[in-house]
């Protein structure tokens, strides 16, 4: 604790208080006359300018006012004195209770609560970077999920309409002699997209952030979710496919007994039916290739949605995150930067920078009582705001500072 001053030093205090309006006026009163004596002088020096024996009495005049002052000063002393000992006194109580005093208690328990605002401030840090990390490892997984199961999509459309074509072809095969082959052919249109057949389905993506293991079975998984669904289309697909083209059959067998006869008859209509019915059998490939387009687009469609429904979840398992991770910070703090520096070399770079980027703003007349402290604390806030910076390094380096803040009560 420090000691208290004694007050007996202030018992003279009313005496010498009782005495101030008196020395006060007497001090006033010679100010006043002095002035007006070297006012007359100034006058005279204006009107008549100097001479020897103007010079004389100047001289008399500065010598007395020196005199008077000396007395004025020797007057007003003891109050003055007394009035800077009280003023002090004041300081000193006061100061023992400033925070910004490294001898205080009040600072050591604001450095205690910065110490506490700081590992705060580290283990939010740190928890934020595995929120990042892991925002960018469940963004990767949406994304090769999404990227896996387009890919899926896209060559299961491709084998769908492969199976279409092919069965199309068998069908565009059909003559008078084969009727009856073609049609058993058709009956046997499969249906089933065997579960093994599918899993064949390969996709070659990598990762940044899964190991080879998580990968390969997200990719098992990906394409697993699919198979329902595609297994649940091809059987859609085909069944309505074998419908229609022995829908076709009938047709397409009178179709050929009216060229076959044509051709005995009228060759030119004959040549023309067989056109018209490689005509409707272009027509057909087209629409299976336009069927395919549709789908393919279909599944970019799928891919797009799934990108901004996962998006949406990680937006909101961020803001779920991060405000778990605040609620941990039960203190008002201020964040900042603070530069150490290690070097002279250090404080060059200091100045060099600060006249790079804040100079401009400091009136050139101010720049002889620009400091070094100063200028390094421009720095900081500089950095903070997000300007520019120096390089870490051997000569000075940047560190994250948290201070704890006072709340009133």
């Amino acid at each position: 604790m420090p000691e208290n001053t004694s007050l007996m030093q202030f018992n003279e205090l009313p005496a010498i208080a009782a005495d101030a309006p008196t020395v006060l006026a007497k001090n006033t009163d010679w100010m006043n006359k002095g002035i007006a004596k070297g006012q007359g002088l100034l006058d005279t020096i204006e009107a008549e300018g100097m001479s020897p024996d103007l010079d004389e009495a100047c001289n008399e005049y500065l010598a007395q006012v020196a005199g008077a002052r000396t007395k004025m000063n020797e007057r007003r002393s003891p109050i003055t004195k007394m009035l800077t000992a009280i003023s002090k006194e004041f300081t000193r109580l006061e100061n023992a209770l400033d925070k910004a005093d490294s001898s205080t208690i009040p600072y050591k328990i604001q450095a205690a609560r910065n110490e506490l605002a700081r590992t705060i401030a580290l283990e939010q840090q740190r928890k934020q970077q595995e929120l990042r990390n892991k925002q960018l490892a469940d963004q990767e997984r949406i994304d090769l999920k999404i990227k896996v199961q387009l890919r899926v999509r896209e060559k299961y459309n491709e084998i769908l309409f492969n199976f279409k074509k092919e069965y199309n072809e068998v069908f565009n095969t059909m003559n008078l002699e084969n009727i009856e082959v073609v049609k058993a052919e058709l009956t046997k249109i499969p249906v089933h997209y065997p579960e093994l057949k599918f899993k064949e389905i390969t996709c070659a993506v990598t990762s940044v952030y899964l190991k080879p293991d998580q990968l390969e079975m997200l990719v098992y998984n990906a394409r697993a979710e699919l198979y329902m669904e595609c297994a649940a289309d091809f059987k859609k697909n085909m069944e309505e496919l074998q419908h229609y083209l022995l829908d076709q059959v009938p047709a397409r067998k009178t179709e050929l007994e009216e060229i076959e006869s044509a051709k005995k008859a009228d060759k030119k209509k004959a040549d023309q039916l067989q056109k018209d019915a490689e005509l409707r059998q272009q027509e057909e490939t087209l629409r299976l290739a336009k069927e395919n387009q549709q789908k393919e687009q279909m599944a970019v469609a799928s891919a797009n949605t799934a990108t901004l429904v996962g998006n949406a979840q990680l937006e909101f398992d961020k803001e779920v995150g991060t405000a778990e991770i605040l609620s941990g910070q039960t203190q008002s703090v201020k964040h900042s930067y603070v530069i150490k520096v290690m070097s002279r070399q250090g404080w060059m770079q200091i100045v060099n920078m600060w006249f790079t980027h804040c100079a401009m703003n400091v009136p050139h007349d101010k720049f002889g009582a620009k400091k070094l402290e100063s200028m390094k604390a421009d720095l900081e806030k500089l950095a903070f705001a997000g300007g520019a910076r120096l390089e870490d390094s051997g000569h000075l380096v940047y560190e994250r500072d948290v201070k704890a803040l006072t709340k009133k009560v």
